[in-house]
């Protein structure tokens, strides 16, 4: 019996396999990184602008219950979330919201 390629064919394309964890959600290869909201600067610059974290995230077009996510590092930014958070905290610099992870294993 031959052993599974890394690579599957389907309709002619080449793809990776889904790699799933326990609870059948995809999981992100090893050592790839993971964006990471830093809560203290966000809080300061809502501070600043004198606004709820429910403005902000009208602001920024997301939901108040996806900002507290991501706030609370549950959640990472896609890249779309964060030039939206960006633009309405007016922030120009990446780092100074957020910050790459990696993974340890």
């Amino acid at each position: 019996m031959e052993s599974q390629p890394s690579l599957i064919e389907e309709r002619g394309r080449r793809r990776r396999p889904n790699v799933r964890k326990a609870g059948g959600m995809p999981t992100r290869c090893r050592g790839s990184p993971r964006v990471r909201l830093k809560p203290q600067p966000l809080w300061e610059r809502i501070g600043r602008r004198n606004l709820s974290q429910n403005e902000l995230a009208s602001l920024a077009g997301i939901s108040s219950g996806y900002l507290s996510q991501l706030i609370s590092g549950r959640k990472s930014p896609s890249p779309e979330v964060r030039r939206r958070l960006q633009a309405a905290l007016g922030v120009n610099q990446f780092d100074d919201l957020f910050v790459f992870e990696y993974d340890d294993e």
